[in-house]
C-alpha cells in the first residue's frame, strides 16, 4: 500500500514538472481543491470523516478529477447497545475522484484502496477496495454545508450530517 501510494503521488507530481504548451492537454495540473471534516448519522451508523482532495484535471468549470486522501472513522451499533462485531472502524484512503459542483451544490464519486483497521482484528483488518459517494449543499461559502455520503468497503456505512472545510 505504501509503495502503491508513493507510485501514485511521484506519478502525479511529475505530470506537474512540465508545462504543456498544447491547449486540448493544458487543464493537466496538480492542485490542491479541498480539505474538510464531515459528521454523519444514520440509524445505528455515526462516521467521522477527515480528506485532502487535489485536482490533476479541471474543465475550469463545473468538472474536475483527482486523487482524495483521507480517513474514515466509524460505528455501526447493534439493537441492544454497543458496536456490532467489527466495530468501530478506521480507514485510511487512497482514493480517485470525480466531481461535479457548481455555486452551491457538489458531488463526489471515488474509489481506490483503503487500509481497513478494527479494534477486533483478525480477518476484519486488511487492505480493500473501496467506492463511495457524497452529496453535499453548501450553506455557508465553501466552509459550511450539508452532507449526505454512502461508502462501500468491508463494511458499508452512509448517513447524513454536516461538513466543514476549505475549497476553491
Amino acid at each position: 500500500m505504501k509503495k502503491f501510494c508513493i507510485f501514485i503521488f511521484l506519478s502525479l507530481l511529475a505530470t506537474s514538472l512540465y508545462p504543456q504548451t498544447d491547449s486540448s492537454v493544458s487543464k493537466l495540473d496538480f492542485r490542491f481543491k479541498s480539505l474538510q471534516a464531515d459528521f454523519t448519522t444514520l440509524i445505528l451508523v455515526n462516521t467521522f470523516s477527515g480528506s485532502a482532495d487535489f485536482d490533476f484535471y479541471s474543465d475550469g468549470g463545473k468538472g474536475s478529477a483527482g486523487i482524495r486522501a483521507g480517513f474514515d472513522y466509524y460505528g455501526i451499533g447493534d439493537v441492544g447497545g454497543g458496536f456490532r462485531e467489527g466495530s468501530p472502524c478506521t480507514d485510511l484512503n487512497i482514493l480517485a475522484r470525480a466531481t461535479l459542483s457548481d455555486r452551491i451544490l457538489r458531488i463526489d464519486v471515488y474509489g481506490g484502496l483503503t487500509s481497513h483497521n478494527t479494534s477486533k482484528g483478525g480477518d476484519y483488518n486488511g487492505i480493500y477496495s473501496k467506492f463511495g459517494i457524497e452529496f453535499k449543499a453548501r450553506i455557508y461559502g465553501d466552509y459550511v454545508g450539508l452532507i449526505g455520503k454512502l461508502g462501500i468497503t468491508k463494511a458499508a456505512y452512509g448517513g447524513f450530517g454536516i461538513f466543514v472545510g476549505y475549497g476553491k
